[in-house]
């Protein structure tokens, strides 16, 4: 696991050397993350979250928070969790046309809040389609160790 966060980050600045002079770009996404279920409900296999990033050169560098297991009360969390269920990630999002759309590819690490486990890895491919400052996307993922199907809607700026 810990080869992994060196590779993620190690490819980030070699990246980001790279491109240096290139003109930034900004984003904010929300997204759930829907899983095939296993049995369990909507709300234990269904993550949320907000991601702010930014793009250079088609690709994209964000930073994900968001809630694993949305049942309960997000704000008082009343399933007694404390921070168990939230979660941080980076990830890096090459991007490329694909006919009307766009196609991206998804590498990302990180972990749970208030938790001693050694993190997490995400590794996926996506499409998103553009009108203005608005992009809509489909991703399938394995996040955690589990395949997911994430709807999301990005706002640019």
């Amino acid at each position: 696991m810990r080869k992994l966060f060196y590779v993620l980050f190690a490819f980030i600045a070699l990246t980001v050397t790279a491109q240096a002079q290139e003109t930034k770009s900004h984003y904010v996404s929300a997204s759930l993350s829907l899983a095939n279920s296993n049995g369990q409900q909507f709300s234990q296999s269904s993550y949320a979250s907000i991601e702010y990033g930014i793009v250079r050169k088609g690709v994209a560098y964000g930073l994900s928070v968001g809630r694993g297991q949305i049942n309960g009360d997000v704000m008082t969390n009343t399933t007694g969790q404390n921070l168990r269920n939230y979660f941080w990630e980076v990830r890096v999002q090459p991007t490329f046309p694909l006919g009307s759309v766009t196609g991206n590819v998804i590498l990302g690490a990180g972990s749970y809040f208030a938790t001693s486990d050694a993190g997490f890895i995400e590794y996926g491919v996506g499409v998103s389609k553009s009108y203005g400052d608005i992009s809509y996307g489909l991703t399938y993922s394995n996040w955690n160790g589990g395949d997911y199907v994430t709807p999301s809607v990005s706002y640019a700026f």
